[in-house]
This record gives structure tokens, sequence and C-alpha cells, in this order.
């Protein structure tokens, strides 16, 4: 069941998050490759690919000769919206790592070949999924430039690499409402505000 593996992410993200500090370079890349890079891989296969039908909840019994079935939210109602909310939680695990451990994480090794696929996923997230998936998507970039560009603790490749995904999305019209896709405008222009503090030459393309 989803909540198992809801459960699992949080588990996950809560121990790395409560003993990262204890723990060796060689652990954190087992737990990264291992653990984290292919939690979102799948989490973000299954919320594009899973079923958007809609289904009942667990049959109960019968109330005058018809079925009775569990009540399930509508936020939950179909396998999509369930793993979307697998992939909101694994995003929000990432942007405490981020958070917390990004000058440690930058300095081992082939971290650089995760960050660049996981950058990936995270525009397609922002440009083609839910509202709350690319909300938790941009948080992450956000969690990033706040926590360490006024520090200097975000070395320029990575800064370019942000910014890179900054503008494709600043140029892309996102498969969701109009109110939502200002309010991502509105959060990446913000982070560009705090990158400008480690670059001195930001060219950024606005689509009005």
């Amino acid at each position: 069941m989803f909540q198992v593996r809801n459960a699992a992410v949080r588990t996950l993200f809560q121990t790395l998050g409560s003993h990262g500090q204890k723990l060796s370079k060689s652990m954190w890349e087992d737990c990264l490759w291992n653990y984290v890079f292919p939690a979102v891989d799948r989490a973000s296969h299954m919320a594009a690919t899973s079923s958007k039908d809609e289904w009942q909840g667990k049959e109960l019994g019968t109330r005058g000769g018809k079925a009775v079935h569990m009540l399930i939210h509508h936020s939950r109602n179909t396998v999509q919206k369930q793993w979307d909310e697998t992939l909101v939680l694994v995003l929000g695990g990432i942007a405490r790592l981020l958070r917390s451990f990004f000058p440690l994480l930058s300095d081992l090794s082939n971290f650089w070949s995760g960050w660049e696929s996981l950058l990936l996923l995270l525009r397609n997230s922002i440009l083609n999924g839910s509202k709350e998936v690319a909300i938790a998507a941009i948080n992450c970039l956000q969690t990033t430039v706040h926590s360490h560009c006024s520090k200097g603790n975000l070395p320029l490749p990575y800064l370019n690499s942000i910014l890179d995904v900054y503008g494709h999305i600043l140029q892309k019209s996102p498969n969701y409402n109009d109110n939502a896709a200002s309010k991502v405008k509105q959060e990446i222009l913000h982070g560009l505000g705090n990158a400008s503090l480690q670059s001195e030459e930001i060219v950024v393309i606005i689509i009005i």
C-alpha cells in the first residue's frame, strides 16, 4: 500500500537527516546511489506513467443490496495521485538533505553526475508534474540557493546549472493553470535574486 511506501520514504530521509554528520563519505555515496537517487527516479517514473483512472476503496459490505466502499479522498483516488504524494515526500527529503549537507555532498566523487540527473528531473517535474509536485521541485532549487548562495557555499558550476534550469523553465509554459505558472515564475525570480549575490553575470529571458 502507498501508506507503507510513504512511511519508508519518511524513515529514509529522517534517518539521513538525523545521522548524516556521522556518516563517512563512502557511506554517503552508498546511500545516495543505492537508495536516494533510485527512490527519486522510481517515484518520478511512476508518477508520470501510473493510471489516472479513479477507483473506489475497499468494499466494506453491502447496504440495501448495494456495495459499500471505503471512502477515499479525491487527492488520493488514482494511482497517479498516490505516486505524486510519494514524489512530493521524496523531493521534500532531497530538499532537506541539500539544505543540511550540500557542501559535504558536493565533495563526493561522481556527485555531479547525480546532480545533473536530479536537475533534469526537477525541471521536468516543474514543467509537466502536478501543481504539488512542481512546488516541491521548485523548493529543492530554492532551498539550495537560499541556504548556500549567501554563504558562498555554492560552487559556480552548481550555481550556473541551477540558473540554466531557471532560464529554461521561465521560457516554457507549465501544463497547469495560469496562477500556478505565475507563482512558479515568481519563486524562480526570487531565487535568481539570491543567486546574483554569487554571480555577477546573470541573463534571464522572461516570457510574460
